[in-house]
């Protein structure tokens, strides 16, 4: 059970106020609930200042400036969603589209280096003929690879 004294209140408010009386200061001395009271109210006085310290709330401008900040983020991404939708679908059309296109210029140009040892025109034209499905090769994976760095630097 806590012991009380008549003098606690009047030794706690002078403490917490940093009044120096020194008919308080005797009786603290004197009396140990007094004492103990003044040692925890001290602690407890310094403890509220180094949390005010610490505590640093934010400002209104700056709640408004986050506030604002991610709503710019967010209408960014839903701007920017049918790029992203895009870009994925160009990546499956090469993928897909791939094979088949390295499959019918493979032809061609074997045709082409099979065809270097005859007679320049038949060379010649069978190389048009590589070069052309080589150049649409060439084009569409430039193509593509092109919207996909376009489509980088816009989401980013």
């Amino acid at each position: 059970m806590r012991k009380s004294c008549a003098w606690e209140e009047r030794v706690l408010a002078a403490v917490v106020g940093g009044a120096r009386d020194p008919e308080v200061e005797v009786h603290k001395s004197a009396c140990a609930v007094c004492r103990d009271a003044a040692r925890a109210a001290l602690f407890l006085a310094e403890a509220g200042r180094e949390t005010r310290r610490r505590a640093h709330p934010p400002t209104a401008g700056r709640i408004y400036r986050e506030a604002l900040r991610r709503r710019r983020e967010e209408r960014a991404r839903r701007a920017t969603r049918i790029l992203r939708l895009a870009q994925a679908g160009a990546v499956v059309a090469s993928l897909v589209a791939a094979p088949a296109l390295a499959a019918v210029g493979w032809e061609s140009l074997w045709q082409w280096v099979a065809g270097l040892g005859r007679s320049a025109p038949d060379s010649l034209a069978t190389g048009l003929q590589a070069g052309g499905t080589l150049l649409a090769l060439a084009g569409g994976a430039a193509t593509v690879m092109l919207y996909g760095l376009y489509a980088r630097w816009a989401t980013s």
